[in-house]
């Protein structure tokens, strides 16, 4: 699952590699 960052950001984890993108 999506975890939410301080910096309004989630780090999804897509077949294997993070991505990070604004929500």
């Amino acid at each position: 699952p999506d975890n939410p960052n301080p910096e309004g950001r989630v780090n999804r984890v897509v077949k294997g590699v993070i991505i990070y993108e604004y929500v």
